[in-house]
């Protein structure tokens, strides 16, 4: 399963804001923004107002229990007013903390937090938080998420967009996004089914859509040796392993005996897919193009075929956690 939605923030209503004592907020607002939302699935965002008194006020919302135990990240979207990069000029302005019934936020053994670090202004930020150090006790059962304004001394703003948990998985993300825009969409009497094909396994009764990944092409022109920083806590944050850059290459061959079902199809293909256009996966777009086929690439797929390329990347090694430095003090003596 490559990820599971917690929150499109489509519905300001679910969250409720609250002071230091649990009390309702007066220093919090909370609107659903029409205007103003990321690059994802959903065309609203939430919009979180702060006075300059809002300091250990929070946001919170509680849902139906989701086992955490089988994803590795929880993804979201941020953009704020002011910049919060961790620095003593520019410090965090969020915490965010998850809890269950069985370990709620706060209780004994829960002190799991991240900051979302806001670099940048008027710009949307993809935030990556790792699950690796969550107790089991809540991530068997998430059912509860916070977020607290920290280090506030002037009022702010931010916008919040799609909440997911994710467990990245390169190639099976990328299967799975494409199969969602074919699969069941077209109706030829019944719905179409598309699949990724495997080879050796059953396939579908004519007509359906078969989802070919024929290579994996490493893109040195687009990986680099950078390193990001993420998981900010009080404890430190983690430096992300480079990632290593993939051109997948897919052919999509509609399945059928009859030609204007046939004709059907690759129409069909042709409008959802287009030439140009984003794939969403697992919070984030990426570039999907047609590609020219070959001839002698058709002879030997043995169906005529639509090509498309998908620009992606993938993660090398794991995490390292870097601890902050405390001040060090060094004492000389000059005559020595």
């Amino acid at each position: 399963m490559p990820s599971t939605l917690i929150d499109d923030f489509s519905n300001h209503a679910l969250w409720s804001a609250f002071d230091p004592g649990s009390l309702p907020s007066t220093e919090v607002s909370l609107s659903t923004d029409a205007a103003v939302y990321a690059d994802v699935e959903s065309t609203t965002s939430m919009r979180v107002e702060m006075s300059a008194t809002a300091d250990g006020h929070f946001i919170t919302r509680s849902f139906a229990p989701i086992n955490f135990m089988d994803y590795s990240e929880l993804r979201l979207w941020i953009r704020a007013t002011d910049p919060a990069d961790g620095t003593p000029d520019q410090p965090f302005h969020l915490k965010l903390e998850l809890g269950s019934a069985a370990m709620p936020i706060g209780a004994p053994g829960n002190d799991w937090h991240r900051y979302l670090p806001v670099p940048e202004t008027g710009r949307w930020q993809f935030v990556r938080i790792s699950l690796d150090d969550l107790a089991p006790l809540v991530s068997n059962a998430v059912d509860t998420i916070r977020m607290t304004a920290v280090n506030v001394s002037t009022s702010w703003t931010a916008w919040l967009d799609e909440l997911i948990v994710s467990e990245p998985q390169m190639i099976a993300d990328v299967d799975a996004a494409i199969t969602k825009l074919l699969d069941g969409v077209l109706v030829i009497g019944v719905p179409v089914p598309a699949e990724v094909h495997v080879p050796g396994a059953p396939e579908p009764t004519s007509p359906w859509i078969r989802i070919v990944l024929y290579e994996a092409a490493y893109s040195d022109l687009r990986t680099n040796g950078q390193k990001r920083r993420t998981d900010f806590s009080d404890s430190g944050f983690h430096l992300r392993p480079e990632s290593v850059a993939y051109d997948l290459f897919y052919r999509i061959e509609p399945v059928t005996d009859d030609r204007p079902e046939h004709r059907q199809m690759v129409e069909f293909v042709l409008d959802v897919l287009g030439h140009r256009r984003s794939l969403y996966v697992n919070g984030v777009q990426l570039p999907f193009d047609r590609i020219e086929a070959h001839h002698e690439d058709d002879i030997l797929a043995n169906v005529p075929a639509l090509r498309y390329r998908v620009a992606t990347r993938k993660e090398r090694g794991m995490p390292e956690i870097v601890a902050p430095v405390g001040e060090v003090t060094l004492d000389m003596d000059i005559g020595s």
